[in-house]
């Protein structure tokens, strides 16, 4: 489906008209003209001067302002483009905040850098405004010039330039040579010798490179050449030898012919050093301190707890030399330990010397003889000459550890089973059924774990302990670390049906685990899964709708007669009746092969209709009279001991009166049920509740209105999943089969509906087709495959739909202009925006940041990262899309669904224009707006917002000439009322709205609001709300509603209304019926409650003496004729008369007969001009205070003489077209008009305003 195209100059309150959307550009202060009659001048920087090439660029910085007064008006700039004959020349920064609000400026800068060749440069600067359609032009020039041939010196060293006269040596350039020993080195450092110049460097001094100072120590060991081309370099090299200790310095000099820096002078600098050696110690790569008295953990000096008996820890540490001599380790022996009561010993020593630079490494073990901290101290001995003897201390813990067990136990699923913990085994037959689960016993403790009972080791007890055994014996011990397994089978033993419980125990040696005790539980079930037959749906609807559905689920034929159909009613339900009395009514099942399904019937029923049904066998039967309270059975008799022979059974046997269970209900077997016969109704009754356990409930609508070819339909039921590689195997899915996508399913191929949804690694369901074709998933949707949903087709789900994987939303946008258009999105998977919006400038990707409290109206703010749920962002398209192109977008990712919220901003300023949030719908698939409007379960509720919805459209312009003139943007409305459409022929939005939209809401609090899967329409994806209809919308119940729309007679300037009429409205405000008027267009058409204006208005319920006040308030400076005509009538308003009363010109107009026209002199604000009525009416001129012979009109030559007992305030005069010839303000009793600039015989009439308010219309003839 294509979405309605959105534009960034879009604000939730009011904003201005095409003159209050100017943009004056200023450069020094100067105003540029932005028409592209500039010519360049220094005065306003468009003139850049003179620049050399390959030199210095010159950068000027422009000022863009919106010069709207308005501070709520804002606008989009962009800097589009330069061109011109030279925009190479010329580059350009984006504008510094392209969203400016009324009276805001931003910045940018424009660099000239000229290429060759040199002379005058020309350019234009283009920049645009609201997506270009408004765009501003102005020239700028500069002149390249040929730079003078010369030489140009920089000395670098190591890679960094040398400033000339640098006399602050430095490691950075290679100026500091470091240390160096006096005795054996030398340090060669290499600097080059750049020419950055145009002409050659002549090296002038003798030699090249002169050295003063430094006692000899730095010599030029090798040359630099000369000359040195333009733009190449040449190196020489210094050696510092030092002959003697301490900081040595010196001066390099290189003389040239560089204009400016012939001399070129820099110091140098090294220090001459003894080398001499240097000890440190490290323990786990940490350095340990000469005289560290303190062991720790860190550098391995504190061995840990070890145990006397059987334990001992080596520690290896590193003796490092850091000097430039060797260092020689003195001592005997080379490590010596003192103290520790011989706990600590050397197990491997040293080498010795030493070199320079390089390490070795010793080891200490610790084996404690006794329990307790130990200590001693380390002496190493060398020749370092301040650190002759370096001594740290050591330590360590003797401990008695006794190795422990520790058992921890697992479950069937291999998670965690605590001590007192519990194991469902689930259901089991209680003839044929058996339900083994393993168990595993770990040790995770640092003994052997002894399991001390008897083998099996495994105690079970409590009254049903028979029911489970022990069938796998674990082993004992279980060494530390390890782990054995043992297996328990739930076998319900006996007759009894129902819950099994009992306690294992597990009796070890563990010490704080000793029993380790668990409960298991399972239910005793009698599946009777043998038997042939079962029932397999259960309808029974409004008065005489009744049906059992059976089918032969074995391999075998049954004979006619070998069972029955058989019900018990009233009091024979109960357990002491049932079982020893022939049933109510019971018929004879015909034969069925393998396979055969026989739908019973009450001989009455009419739903569901033929259409809906399966090609099952319909048989008429008294058995069908059943009311919502009975037991229904197959069995091998209908005599007395039907209900003991019976194979299987739906309702409920108890004592005492039946319960209802069944009554207007529908329940069918298929996914997440047995699927097999059962000699018990699977049931939970807690008082007059019942749930039943083991069918799928399912809604008689559903049934009524299902495919004939699935299991929904009576008369078709085929068990277990169906799968498609080329068509379903098994079956047409629906809520009651699970369904398996293998191969390549196609929107072409139809909606489907299935409980559960498995997509293969082999399958390729691909919905995108154009169609309305919809996937609903009752429980879990598993994706290991390929998923695609096309821009009109959808996902639906359940709320509580288990979702795992990925699935991929194609939404179309309408047609845009260009790339620049906006379009409204909200993402309906879980995804990010760099992902949906690939190829998109992430700059041009925005959401409306509006504060949860706090003043101000919210601002557009870049968007990045994950894209919220629920929330609303807007972004242009890709620069690749054509004018007239669309911008698809593919949302990638884990489907929403279930209850969604997201929070609305308010402000505590009194204003609710300030209040707006962006939102939108969070589901891969429509929802009715109504139902979010409406929303309320529970703790959760959309009274946070008030109820109407706002959907930005772009209407687009026409090119040429001026009857497009006035076309411009709004707002389409909607709220519980209805909706109005933006623009001329445009949409008037329904309930629909389509996955993948945002709109705007405003919240009346700082709260949460809420989706939920029931607000999802299935299959009606395509009717999003966009400018142009493609399909036809099916039919809505009429209500009491009319559409009047407000149009310039040229421009195109457009503008609609609804008033609607309501039981459940009032005539005030009301939440969800009235709807503000929010206008950014040329035009704006209101009616009022309370002073505001609304495009929406509720009222209460229709009556003919209904009179609504209407406003418009135009924005057009030109002398204008406009129409007002209905667009659309229901329900009561389909029959009434429709009258427009003019208050201005007290006209009355029968909207019924055609348009009513009127003029304006030009922009103004109407806020009372019109009436809307439903009786013929005519000006209540009587109920004045003021009577008609007060207001006398004398026409004489030229002149109108107005004369009147009351001071007159205000006169105006219209022709009979509306239009305002004359406004004065007279304050005065009398007052003479002239009337030589109006055409003889031109009809006038003559509104005056009196002092005490009251007003009266005349009419006159120009003589």
């Amino acid at each position: 489906m294509r979405k309605i195209l959105y534009t960034l100059i879009l604000v939730v309150f009011a904003f201005g008209v095409a003159e209050a959307q100017s943009v004056q550009i200023t450069g020094l202060g100067n105003v540029i003209p932005g028409d592209g009659s500039n010519t360049p001048t220094t005065t306003d920087d468009t003139d850049f001067g003179t620049v050399v090439l390959g030199g210095s660029s010159v950068t000027h910085t422009f000022t863009v302002t919106n010069t709207d007064p308005n501070p709520l008006n804002f606008i989009l700039v962009g800097l589009d483009n330069i061109a011109g004959s030279n925009p190479s020349d010329f580059s350009k920064t984006n504008i510094s905040n392209p969203l400016l609000f009324g009276g805001q400026s931003a910045t940018f800068d424009v660099t000239f850098d000229p290429n060759a060749p040199a002379g005058p440069k020309n350019a234009i600067v283009s920049i645009d405004v609201n997506g270009g359609f408004e765009t501003h032009t102005f020239n700028i020039q500069g002149t390249a010039t040929t730079p003078a041939l010369a030489p140009e010196i920089d000395i670098i060293g190591n890679g960094v330039s040398i400033v000339n006269f640098d006399l602050t040596p430095s490691t950075v350039d290679n100026t500091d040579f470091g240390q160096v020993d006096v005795a054996a080195g030398s340090v060669t450092h290499t600097f080059t010798i750049a020419n950055t110049g145009t002409a050659p460097l002549n090296l002038t001094g003798t030699p090249l490179v002169l050295i003063s100072g430094g006692s000899g120590d730095f010599i030029v060991s090798n040359f630099p050449t000369t000359p040195v081309a333009p733009l190449s370099t040449t190196t020489f090299d210094i050696t510092f030898d030092p002959s003697s200790t301490g900081a040595i310095s010196a001066n390099i000099l290189i003389q040239n012919n560089d204009g400016d820096e012939s001399n070129y002078l820099f110091s140098i600098a090294g220090e001459g050093t003894i080398a001499t050696p240097e000890i440190d110690i490290l323990g786990n790569g940490n350095s340990i301190a000469n005289l560290d008295f303190s062991p720790s953990v860190t550098d391995d000096t504190d061995f840990g707890p070890v145990d006397v008996t059987a334990g001992s820890v080596t520690h290896t540490f590193t003796i490092t030399n850091t000097g430039g001599a060797p260092l020689t380790l003195t001592g005997t022996p080379l490590v010596q330990i003192s103290g520790g009561s011989g706990d600590f010993t050397v197990t491997n020593f040293p080498t010795t010397p030493i070199p320079a630079f390089s390490t070795t490494t010793f080891d200490i073990t610790f084996d404690p003889s006794s329990i307790g901290i130990i200590s001693a101290n380390v002496l190493v001995q060398s020749d370092d000459a301040d650190e002759a003897n370096y001594v740290f201390s050591i330590q360590g813990e003797g401990t008695n550890i006794i190795p422990e067990p520790e058992m921890n136990l697992l479950d069937n699923t291999n998670a965690p089973l605590a001590n007192g913990g519990s194991v469902d085994f689930g259901q089991a037959d209680i003839t044929s059924g058996s339900i083994p689960f393993t168990f595993t016993i770990e040790n995770n403790g640092t003994g052997d774990l002894t399991l001390t009972d008897p083998s099996p080791y495994i105690i079970i007890s409590g009254v049903d302990s028979a029911d489970f055994v022990v069938t796998a014996v674990p082993s004992s011990p279980i060494a530390a670390s390890s782990s054995t397994t043992f297996e328990i089978t739930f076998n319900p033993t006996g007759s009894v049906l129902g819950i099994r419980t009992a306690t294992v125990s597990i009796a070890n040696d563990d010490a704080d685990e000793n029993p380790y005790t668990f409960n298991v539980f399972g239910e005793a079930i009698d599946t009777n899964e043998f038997a042939p037959l079962l029932i397999t749906q259960y309808y029974e609807g409004a008065g005489n709708n009744k049906w059992i559905e059976v089918k032969n689920i074995s391999q075998q034929t049954v004979s006619s007669g070998q069972y029955y159909l058989a019900m018990y009613s009233g009091i024979n339900t109960s357990t002491n009746v049932i079982s020893t009395n022939p049933p109510n009514e019971s018929i004879a099942i015909g034969t069925m092969a393998p396979g055969d399904v026989i739908l019973f019937r009450n001989a009455s029923t009419s739903l569901p209709l033929a259409g809906n049904l399966g090609s099952a066998t319909v048989v008429p039967t008294s058995v069908c009279t059943f009311d919502g309270n009975d037991v229904i059975l197959i069995s091998t008799s209908n005599a007395a001991d039907c209900y003991s022979k019976r194979i299987d059974i739906v309702g409920v046997v108890r004592s005492g009166s039946p319960p209802i269970w069944g009554a207007n209900k529908a329940f069918i077997k298929g996914c997440g049920t047995t699927e097999q016969p059962s000699l018990t109704f699977d049931a939970t009754v807690s008082g007059a509740t019942v749930i039943v356990n083991d069918y799928i409930e399912v809604s008689l609508d559903d049934v009524n209105n299902a495919d004939p070819a699935t299991n929904m339909a009576l008369g078709t039921q085929s068990v277990g999943p169906t799968s498609w590689t080329t068509s379903w195997d098994n079956g047409v899915p629906d809520i009651t089969k699970v369904a398996v996508i293998n191969g390549t399913y196609s929107a072409g191929h139809g909606t489907f509906e299935t409980c559960n949804l498995i997509v293969s690694a082999s399958g390729n369901l691909n919905l995108n087709g154009s169609t309305n074709n919809y996937v609903y998933v009752l429980n879990d949707l598993s994706v290991n495959g390929n998923f695609t949903i096309g821009d009109t087709e959808s996902l639906v789900t359940d709320e509580f739909t288990n979702i795992s994987g990925s699935i991929t939303k194609i939404e179309n946008s309408t047609t845009l202009n260009n790339f620049r258009d906006f379009t409204y999105w909200s993402a309906p998977v879980n995804t990010t925006l760099a992902s949906a919006f690939a190829g998109v400038d992430p700059n041009r990707i925005f959401e409306w940041r509006k504060p949860q409290n706090g003043d101000g109206y919210g601002f557009w703010d870049p968007a990045s990262g994950t894209m919220t749920k629920a929330r609303g962002y807007i972004a242009e398209a890709p620069s690749s899309t054509p004018d007239g192109g669309i911008h698809t977008v593919s949302f990638t990712g884990a489907p929403n669904s279930g209850l969604i919220s997201i929070g609305l901003g308010v402000n505590d300023d009194g204003n609710p224009d300030t209040d707006f949030n962006l939102i939108g719908n969070p589901y891969p698939a429509a929802i009715n707006i109504d139902d979010f409007i409406t929303f309320s379960d529970g703790a959760f509720n959309n009274t946070a917002m008030d109820g109407t919805i706002w959907l930005w459209t772009h209407n687009t312009a026409i090119s040429g000439g001026t009857s497009g003139d006035f076309l411009g943007d709004d707002y389409a409305t909607y709220n519980l009322s209805g909706g109005t459409a933006a623009g001329s022929g445009g949409t008037v939005p329904t309930n629909n709205i389509g996955s993948g939209q945002g709109f705007f809401v405003r919240a009346s609090s700082a709260d949460n609001v809420w989706f939920n899967n029931i607000m999802i329409l299935p299959g009606q994806n395509d009717q999003f709300f966009r400018e142009t209809e493609t399909k036809k919308k099916a039919a809505t119940a009429e209500r009491d509603r009319i559409w009047l729309n407000l149009e310039s007679k040229t421009g195109g300037a457009f503008n609609q209304l609804l008033v609607g009429f309501f039981d459940e409205a009032t005539d005030g405000v009301d939440r969800g019926y009235d709807g503000t008027r929010l206008s950014g267009a040329w035009i704006s058409f209101y009616s009022k409650i309370e002073g505001n204006k609304y495009a929406i208005q509720g009222l209460g319920s229709f009556v003919l003496d209904k009179k609504v006040t209407l406003g418009f308030d135009t924005y057009i400076p030109d002398a204008m004729a406009y129409t007002i005509s209905i667009a659309n009538k229901e329900g009561a308003l389909s029959s009434s008369d429709i009258y427009l009363v003019d208050n201005e010109l007290g006209i009355v107009h029968d909207l019924n007969q055609g348009a009513y026209e009127f003029s304006t002199t030009g922009s103004g604000n109407f806020e009372n001009r019109f009436t809307l009525q439903f009786t013929k009416a005519t000006l209540d001129v009587d109920d004045l205070s003021i009577a008609d012979n007060n207001f006398i009109v004398v026409n004489e030559e030229n002149v109108l003489s107005v004369r009147s007992n009351n001071v007159i305030t205000k006169l105006k005069v219209y022709d009979l077209t509306g239009r305002l010839l004359i406004d004065k303000k007279p304050n005065d009793t009398e007052y003479n008009i002239t009337t030589q600039n109006i055409r003889k015989g031109t009809v006038l009439i003559l509104n005056a305003t009196f002092e005490n308010g009251s007003e009266v219309s005349k009419k006159a003839i120009r003589y």
